[in-house]
């Protein structure tokens, strides 16, 4: 018969149980109906004076002992893999999780403070270490996942696994427009007029603009 589906190390090890209990029930009756199978004809050859063959009853038994040693091994077997099975699920989920809690303490990390040129390189700085670190968790994940597929546990892409790696590329992009952002400012602060100079200028038009319109006309300037 097929083997059954286990997918746990404590499914094994119930149905293990279960098998051994049914095998040493199988034996007992099997043995039982041998022996009532047996004690006609031993009756037969007991008033000829012969000696009781016993080798149909032997080759029986040994046949129902050598099934239940072969579903011992299998069980053990499969054992070995759900303990193997297990430690690379527990592998991946320590490894995602540790994913997760990088990616929301930078996300909860504070906005830089100080000049927008300080700004700007802490910015800087705090995109290469989430380049960095980032990527380098994503491929640990990948790797265990891999393991997992090898090992016929997985076939496709965990769910978990894409919801962290989209995590991390929003993470990057709102680090690149926050710099992009900076960027703009300080080149706009390099290119705009001083206050001290605009106000100057302000000063220098309400003295031609004698009417107080906001606006100067030709003759205004004479």
């Amino acid at each position: 018969s097929e083997d059954p589906s286990v997918h746990t190390v404590a499914e094994v090890e119930k149905l293990s149980e279960e098998l051994f209990k049914i095998a040493r029930e199988e034996l007992i009756a099997q043995n039982k109906a041998l022996i009532a199978e047996m004690e006609p004809l031993a009756a037969k050859l007991k008033e000829k004076n012969q000696d009781v063959g016993h080798e149909a009853f032997t080759q029986k038994f040994e046949e129902a002992v050598k099934a239940v040693g072969a579903r011992g091994v299998w069980i053990n077997a499969e054992h070995e893999k759900q303990v193997q099975y297990q430690s690379l699920r527990q592998k991946y989920d320590a490894v995602a999780s540790d994913f997760n809690k990088w990616l929301e303490e930078k996300k909860a990390a504070p906005a830089p403070e100080g000049e927008l040129e300080e700004q700007l390189q802490q910015t800087i700085k705090q995109q290469a270490d989430v380049a960095q670190n980032g990527f380098a968790q994503e491929q640990a994940v990948e790797a265990v996942e891999t393991d997992l597929a090898g090992a016929g546990i997985l076939e496709t892409q965990s769910q978990i696994t894409r919801s962290l790696n989209l995590a991390l590329e929003g993470l990057l992009d709102n680090l690149a427009e926050r710099k992009k952002l900076l960027e703009q400012q300080i080149n706009s602060a390099k290119h705009s007029v001083p206050q001290e100079q605009l106000a100057e200028f302000i000063e220098l038009f309400k003295q031609f603009d004698k009417d107080h319109t906001g606006n100067l006309n030709w003759y205004q300037l004479k």
